[in-house]
């Protein structure tokens, strides 16, 4: 019941009573070697100090976190300052602090997706996916588990997007599902067997829970017990994969078997620190009590399950205001989203109104220009028809003149030149004489006539 609350704790509660491993010593003593004004180096190794103190002193791994996102941000590696940010929203995370975890983590996958950075935006996504897990918001875990997994697909990560089906086949455990998360757990096996990676027994314990609530519990026990590993020396312990072992040997009837391996979940619960895990083995512990007729057994773990679950109910508390600080920054977020969207769309819209005005003043441009340029051959060639009809006239108004008007003009002359003065009256003489006057200015207009025509022409 408690195995996928616990899978983000075990990886990130500290263990009492242990020391940190001789690796962080070293780490020290290598960031103590590097010159001060290698930012980039020193963000590096104090990123994996920070990783490697989150199992053991989260408090200490914050602090370095906060010292490499301060080398990352005065280096100019993009990359650094992004696995500075990501590393130290996990560390954020797994101190309490859920909403400036995923503030951080949203921050570095806008710079990822800003940089064009594919590899980055999936570690970003995935960071994510983890905070929303443990705040057990299984819908926005789901969303940016699909997402994850398909950058990690496109990068070619098959580590990692192994890890992601797993995440998938988590969130699917927190539903009636259950088919389906045995469907992404079966799929991360066979990318295992595929890509040639070494196995995830983590696989194996949630393949068994999910067998184990289905009720087919001889298979869940055999995965679970797979998931512990094959020899003493090379055990990965999981406390939650032993207590469902002793659940699956509780609901068979095999009391003490259930006993011994409850038991032994709770010891390495409490040596984890992991409160979930502790609070389910009490719970299950009392429950074997009783069915054993050990009442007073059973009546102490009563008691310490009750503890526990005071405590529980506190850290229920704290998840449901990290959830509303989330929920708030999300809120925001959208806000901010949307703004900018109806501003670019409002830009967009003003752009496009004013490219479309543009074509159109092109367009009246071009149409005025050919309207004024047909009005133009229109005009010369009414002036052309006009001056073509005028010089027709005058042409046809010369010929009057010079040769009908003319020829009739020039035969009277003619006539009058028969005539022989003495041989008339002297009133013929007069009337001959006024006639030949009158002739003479008749054939002087029509040369005036004549020559203004040709002129004109």
């Amino acid at each position: 019941m408690w195995g996928c609350v616990a899978l983000l704790c075990l990886v990130s509660a500290p263990l009492s009573g242990q020391a940190a491993p001789p690796i962080i010593d070293s780490l020290k003593r290598v960031l103590a070697q590097v010159a001060p004004e290698n930012q980039a180096e020193k963000a590096n190794i104090l990123n994996l100090l920070a990783s490697e103190s989150s199992r053991y002193n989260p408090v200490e791994a914050l602090q370095y976190a906060k010292s490499a996102k301060e080398a990352a941000d005065k280096s100019t590696s993009i990359v650094e300052q992004l696995s500075a940010q990501i590393t130290m929203s996990e560390c954020l995370a797994i101190a309490g602090q859920y909403g400036e975890g995923l503030a951080l983590s949203f921050e570095s996958l806008q710079k990822a997706r800003q940089y064009n950075l594919p590899i980055w935006e999936a570690h970003a996504t995935a960071s994510i996916t983890s905070i929303y897990l443990f705040l057990e918001d299984t819908d926005s875990a789901l969303h940016y588990c699909r997402r994850g997994l398909q950058l990690y697909k496109a990068v070619k990560a098959p580590k990692e997007k192994i890890k992601m089906l797993c995440n998938i086949g988590v969130c699917f455990t927190r539903t009636p599902f259950l088919d389906s998360a045995l469907y992404y757990y079966e799929q991360a096996q066979t990318e295992e067997i595929k890509e040639g990676q070494t196995p995830y027994l983590l696989i194996h314990n949630n393949i068994g829970d999910v067998y184990q609530r289905l009720g087919q519990y001889p298979k869940a026990i055999g995965l679970l017990k797979k998931s512990l590993g094959d020899s003493p020396g090379s055990q990965t312990f999981h406390p939650e994969a032993m207590i469902n072992i002793g659940k699956c040997f509780y609901k068979l009837g095999r009391l003490d078997s259930a006993a011994l391996y409850t038991t032994k979940g709770l010891a390495f619960a409490e040596q984890l620190n992991v409160l979930p895990t502790q609070y389910g083995a009490y719970s299950l512990l009392a429950d074997i009590a009783h069915a054993q007729g050990n009442d007073k057994l059973a009546y102490e773990m009563e008691m310490k399950f009750r503890t526990i679950s005071d405590s529980l109910k506190g850290d229920a508390a704290m998840q449901a205001v990290a959830r509303a600080e989330v929920h708030s920054f999300m809120q925001r977020k959208e806000w901010e989203n949307n703004f900018l969207r109806k501003q670019h769309e409002a830009d967009e819209s003003r752009i496009q109104f004013n490219r479309w005005m543009l074509i159109i003043g092109i367009i009246a441009v071009i149409l005025a220009g050919l309207l004024a340029l047909t009005l133009f051959r229109l005009y010369r060639e009414r002036q052309n028809t006009l001056l073509s009809h005028r010089n027709a006239q005058i042409n046809e108004y010369t010929r009057l003149s010079s040769h009908i008007l003319r020829a009739r003009v020039a035969t009277m002359l003619g006539l009058l030149s028969l005539f022989k003065p003495e041989k008339l009256s002297k009133d013929e003489q007069l009337y001959l004489e006024k006639l030949k006057e009158t002739t003479d200015a008749l054939d002087t207009v029509i040369h005036e006539i004549h020559a203004t025509l040709s002129e004109e022409a």
